[in-house]
């Protein structure tokens, strides 16, 4: 037996009721297309922020690379600053002993005279220091040109230092200098 449906609204609300269902069926395709097309969107959008993230590590990547290089350039600068120390030090080393020149100055050294630092480069004794009077910073200098192991010995700068000492402020005047001794290179110096 087959039963047919028989619907006994009229045919105006049926029509209605049909033109509700088309319009709700519109509206959800039209939602599912607009979600559809968004989603289709936010694609590309994850992949352009994935590039943009790309792009921004290898800039660091090409700053990294020119630290290193900058780097290196120092590197390099203080790798051959080693290198002419160790020439030097071999220079002296085969001319003359360094302890040997460093005990000869300490004999020589007034007690009136002390060093603030001593330094070199290829052939050259920089000595900075104090000493108690012009007459005292003279006679170091006259037997530093008496020794046999330098060429020349000069002093480019001398300036007095003013001072007050004790409970008097007695006032006390030093002379501060730098002397530059050129080493004999060569054996047999």
């Amino acid at each position: 037996m087959i039963i047919k449906d028989i619907n006994l609204l009229p045919p105006d609300i049926l029509n209605l009721r049909k033109r509700k269902k088309r319009a709700n069926v519109f509206i959800l395709l039209t939602i599912l297309m607009v979600l559809t097309m968004f989603s289709l969107l936010l694609i590309p959008y994850k992949e352009l922020t994935q590039l943009e993230q790309q792009k921004r590590d290898l800039q660091e990547n090409i700053f990294g690379m020119s630290n290193v290089v900058g780097n290196d350039k120092l590197l390099s600068i203080a790798k051959n600053k080693v290198d002419s120390r160790k020439k030097f030090l071999d220079q002296i080393e085969k001319d003359h002993n360094i302890l040997l020149i460093l005990e000869q100055i300490e004999k020589l050294m007034p007690t009136d005279m002390f060093f603030l630092s001593i330094s070199t480069t290829e052939n050259n004794l920089f000595i900075s220091g104090i000493a108690k009077n012009d007459i005292v910073l003279a006679d170091f200098i006259h037997s530093m040109k008496a020794l046999n192991i330098f060429e020349n010995v000069f002093v480019p700068s001398i300036s007095e230092i003013e001072e007050n000492i004790g409970e008097n402020n007695e006032k006390v005047v030093t002379k501060k200098f730098i002397m530059n001794c050129i080493i004999k290179t060569g054996k047999g110096n």
